[in-house]
């Protein structure tokens, strides 16, 4: 195990082509409690952040419809801005205050909508597995000044990948040795496939040219996606005397689009799930990402709660790279998170928050 868990960590960190973003689908849930969830997934987000979880005795879950739309608050700032200064687009810049060219180049106007259909916790002999089709469309302008001009970076991306996810439980002689030295848990495995379609955008416009931009060529230029294929890896030891979960995953193990590499993310995760009150599930959570990266521990870590109000209400909180997050669900298919992402140097540097929310049809 020690051998393929080392040449895993080679393969992982080859490069063959450009390193680019990574299909990786976040969940409000995940992001309300502060993006510590490796060890918590327990619903169809395990197909991306955890499949060893579905080695777990796992209920058939089935999602139909699961729509996510995210928006930073820069976003939402300079759309009220604009409300009251819209005429000033269509007038020449060189007579524009100093204060509105800062507001409209800080105004990093973003969206990313996400939606997905899955099905996990399908039991068979030989384990459990679970299958998705996950779509996430970001669209992003980003704005510069130049001289008597100011331009916009226009980008669009549009992933949509299918994960093929298997998990089972260890049942052999020298791992159960070792689970009954740990404590007498149980070691669970899972891994993913993923199919992947990239279809991206990126264009720099004059703002004075915007009156006659043409959606057309963008739907133009998205219709030539990147193929891609990649795999994911998890590891968990669950403890029922601890109330807990161990996780070790490597996201992206090995994954290309096109002739381009995502580089792979380590992460490490624990899951305590202790029951305080009766008829109150409480958990909490860890998270360190990155492992093998070179960026500071601060930003790897993420720590997270959440309690379950008597099936009323679920609230959630959490710390990301410095930054509060926290969320609530309601009625059991809508969900609001509220986060913070860091854009320094390191961590409690420069905060960029974002809003996200989800509606979710499913059994």
């Amino acid at each position: 195990m020690k051998k393929i868990l080392i040449m895993l960590l080679i393969l992982s960190t080859m490069v063959f082509g450009a390193v680019v973003p990574s299909t990786f689908y976040e969940t409000s849930r995940a992001l309300g409690m502060g993006g510590a969830y490796t060890a918590v997934a327990d619903d169809f987000s395990m197909l991306m952040y955890n499949p060893a979880n579905l080695s777990k005795d796992q209920p058939l879950h089935i999602s139909i419809l699961k729509l996510e739309i995210e928006i930073n608050q820069k976003t939402l700032d300079f759309a009220s801005w604009l409300a009251n200064n819209s005429g000033k687009l269509s007038g020449n810049f060189t007579t524009w205050s100093a204060d509105d060219l800062n507001r409209l180049i800080n105004a990093g106007i973003f969206l990313d909508v996400g939606d997905n259909f899955s099905v996990t916790g399908i039991n068979t002999p030989l384990g459990n597995f679970g299958v998705g089709a996950f779509v996430k469309a970001t669209a992003n302008v980003a704005v510069r000044q130049e001289i008597l001009d100011v331009k916009a970076r226009l980008s669009a991306l549009v992933d949509v990948t299918v994960p093929i996810s298997y998990g089972t439980v260890l049942n052999l002689p020298l791992i159960n040795d070792a689970a009954s030295f740990l404590g007498g848990g149980k070691f669970g495995l899972g891994i993913t496939a993923k199919l992947i379609q990239r279809y991206s955008y990126l264009d720099d416009k004059s703002i004075l040219s915007l009156s006659s931009f043409d959606p057309q060529d963008v739907i133009k230029k998205l219709t030539n996606p990147q193929t891609g294929t990649g795999f994911d890896l998890a590891l968990n030891y669950n403890l029922p005397s601890w109330a807990s979960t161990f996780s070790f995953v490597g996201r992206d193990v090995y994954t290309v689009i096109g002739t381009d590499t995502v580089a792979a993310n380590w992460v490490f995760g624990y899951a305590l799930q202790p029951k305080l009150i009766p008829g109150v599930p409480l958990t909490l959570s860890l998270d360190v990402n990155d492992l093998f990266g070179s960026t500071t521990f601060m930003s790897k870590v993420s720590v997270g709660a959440e309690v379950n109000l008597i099936g009323l209400a679920v609230l959630r909180g959490g710390f990301y790279q410095g930054w509060s997050s926290f969320g609530v669900s309601l009625f059991g298919f809508l969900d609001y998170a509220n986060y913070g992402v860091e854009r320094g140097l390191y961590a409690g540097n420069l905060e960029e928050r974002f809003h996200r929310v989800s509606i979710t049809i499913g059994l």
